[in-house]
């Protein structure tokens, strides 16, 4: 098209993308961007194949051989926590010998530096017997010399900034549970003894039964008598055993003692147990 002042050039109108919807195009970090760039606290949540069936070894991971249990109803397989603990005293004994080692070099130092505080007094104290009966003058400028030598020799490595060594503090003289971190001998074990369901159709895990019921045990609330070492539902013993205080299969007499509540197995179920793990990272 033509005019009186030239051509005329229509221009097209292009289509702009949405850059407001873009990461990093605002004046502030949004919750998604903070998410992705590795701030706040991480949560996952937790299915049932995370989860420690009961009667699986908290260590190993798999059914229990030669079960043991704590005094805090975690069951393990007596090779694995034997060997857990036997590890725990050889790191015990190793971090013991590097704290006395320790301790005798540090009773050392401090016995040479009292050494040589007396041996500083006792020169202190002849050099103030020459300075006031012999040359005082002379004196004070061997002694601005000395001074002045040690101020200024920063470069010397005598006088060289040095990194202070590791401390070690006293280690704990027990060992420890691996799953709760509290105090756990070899003679609190106790050995108990678990009957296991074959897996049969859609189960293809191994589930312990009850000695009484014959129920297989999953999420449901169990227990174990110390005397005899079997493992029953908590239902059985307040129906059955609680009431005479006897063990349900050998009538033996019991105390409050003998009787040891077991942690339960786990679920993808929220209402039964904890399904969500949190990571704790810093926020901005």
């Amino acid at each position: 098209t033509q005019s009186t002042w030239g051509p005329i050039v229509t221009l097209e109108t292009f289509t702009m993308g949405r850059h407001s919807q873009n990461n990093t195009a605002r004046s502030f970090h949004t919750s998604a961007e903070r998410q992705m760039a590795g701030y706040g606290t991480k949560k996952i949540r937790l299915g049932t194949d995370s989860q420690i069936p009961f009667g699986f070894c908290c260590l190993g991971l798999c059914p229990a051989v030669e079960p043991v249990v704590t005094p805090e109803g975690r069951i393990y397989s007596r090779d694995t926590i034997v060997e857990n603990l036997a590890e725990q005293t050889v790191e015990i004994k190793r971090v013991e010998k590097l704290y006395l080692e320790q301790e005798r070099k540090r009773q050392q130092d401090e016995a040479e530096a009292e050494e040589s505080r007396k041996k500083q007094k006792l020169e202190e104290f002849d050099d103030l017997e020459v300075r006031s009966a012999v040359a005082p003058q002379i004196h004070n400028e061997r002694a601005n010399r000395k001074e002045t030598k040690v101020t200024s020799g920063f470069w010397v490595p005598a006088h060289a900034p040095e990194a202070k060594p590791t401390t070690i503090t006293a280690p704990k003289r027990v060992t420890l549970c691996p799953t709760t971190q509290k105090p756990l001998r070899l003679k609190d074990l106790v050995k108990i003894k678990l009957e296991w369901e074959a897996p049969s159709g859609t189960q293809t895990q191994p589930r312990v039964l009850c000695a009484v019921s014959k129920k297989p045990i999953t999420f449901q609330k169990a227990v174990c008598i110390k005397p005899s070492g079997i493992v029953i539902l908590e239902s059985c013993w307040k129906e059955l055993g609680e009431p005479t205080m006897t063990c349900p299969l050998t009538s033996a007499k019991l105390t409050e003692k003998d009787i040891i509540p077991l942690v339960a197995g786990g679920t993808g179920f929220a209402a039964h147990n904890t399904v969500e793990a949190s990571s704790y990272r810093p926020n901005i």
